[in-house]
């Protein structure tokens, strides 16, 4: 028996340099490149949650450019995690949401709009839900 968490410690120990690669692998020239990493940033973004997510500076913009690059992808699962991954972000995002409000609708309404797959559209209304909400509670005290 092992313990799950103890298997992401290897991990976590090297959180800040594993970012910085998969940032620039988000910024890779290559398309099947920036496609692996995005759907890598939702798997980190779903199991190394909190320590990783407090890192949105650096992953959000390639992020938001991931997902919009995604657009001309084929593969649902890399969709589907990247959508994912940004979802998981912009709940964590508490006042920062302002900075990538704008960009994360368009990105998301563009999955929603479009000819695609059931499971991405539900996961692109999911996190636009997500994203709308995290800005609401940020609104409301005004």
């Amino acid at each position: 028996m092992s313990d799950s968490d103890a298997l992401l410690d290897p991990i976590k120990d090297n959180l800040d340099a594993l970012t910085n690669f998969l940032v620039e692998r988000m910024q890779d020239a290559s398309f099947a490149v920036r496609e692996a990493a995005g759907e890598t940033v939702g798997r980190f973004a779903e199991n190394c949650q909190m320590d990783f997510l407090d890192q949105h500076q650096k992953i959000m913009p390639c992020l938001l450019q991931v997902v919009r690059d995604l657009t001309a992808s084929k593969e649902e699962l890399t969709i589907q995690k990247a959508i994912f991954a940004m979802n998981e972000f912009v709940q964590n995002l508490d006042y920062d949401i302002k900075l990538y409000l704008e960009d994360c609708l368009q990105a998301l309404l563009a999955y929603i709009t479009g000819t695609y797959a059931r499971d991405i559209k539900y996961w692109a209304l999911v996190a636009l839900s997500n994203t709308i909400s995290t800005a609401g509670k940020k609104i409301e005290p005004y």
